[in-house]
């Protein structure tokens, strides 16, 4: 399968037979840029309603499956969970509700935690244990958990791939921490971003019990 990075927490997934979109923002209020790639996602997922995470209606027309709640769905033979959580560390009273949302396609499970803002609770934990991929917000600055969080979540959760997102990227209409500060807490600050990730179960067994940073390029 084939994954691309949107920017900000927007993902897109394409599998053998299904594709999948994470977080779709608004371009013009997020990146000032009036467009959007032109594709057709089987699935749209949102994590929270806010411009910069929640642009699904672009998508209804093309007969996309929008999901932006916490429950158990399947999909397209797609079975997605989302579990509930908040934007912030004051169980939504400053910045609202946030889902994470695992999936499995084509053998490989994923999380995507969306605009998470406070530690991971012990159930949610236990819940996505076994992730394969995840992706993580890193950019703190009061809209997610920051660098140093993170890493604790990803200790706790012990993925085989992650991938940040939710930093500072150029033209960005919000004010986020470098992606460079994750990096260095990481230990990992001359590691190079690629265009986009094939990966396979193949490629996921073989990276053992080891764990595999990846920085993807805005494509956007």
């Amino acid at each position: 399968m084939k994954i691309s990075y949107f920017g900000h927490s927007c993902f897109f997934i394409e599998g053998n037979k299904t594709s999948l979109l994470i977080d779709p923002f608004d371009p013009e209020k997020l990146f000032g840029n009036p467009t959007f790639p032109e594709i057709k996602p089987d699935i749209v997922l949102t994590t929270c309603n806010s411009f910069d995470h929640n642009f699904a209606q672009k998508f209804y027309e093309s007969g996309s499956f929008p999901i932006s709640e916490a429950g158990e769905f399947e999909v397209r033979g797609v079975i997605i969970s989302g579990i509930q959580s908040f934007c912030d560390a004051k169980n939504g009273e400053e910045r609202g509700e946030n889902i994470i949302f695992t999936f499995e396609i084509d053998d490989v499970k994923f999380a995507h935690l969306g605009d998470l803002g406070h530690e991971i609770s012990v159930k949610s934990i236990e819940e996505l244990q076994g992730i394969d991929v995840l992706f993580i917000p890193v950019g703190g600055n009061g809209y997610t958990i920051d660098a140093k969080k993170a890493l604790d979540v990803i200790e706790n959760i012990s993925p085989k791939i992650i991938i940040p997102m939710h930093y500072k990227e150029n033209g960005k209409n919000i004010i986020l921490d470098d992606l460079l500060v994750f990096l260095k807490e990481y230990g990992a600050d001359n590691t190079e971003a690629v265009e986009f990730l094939k990966i396979a179960k193949k490629d996921i067994d073989a990276i053992g019990e080891n764990e595999k940073l990846v920085i993807l390029s805005r494509t956007l």
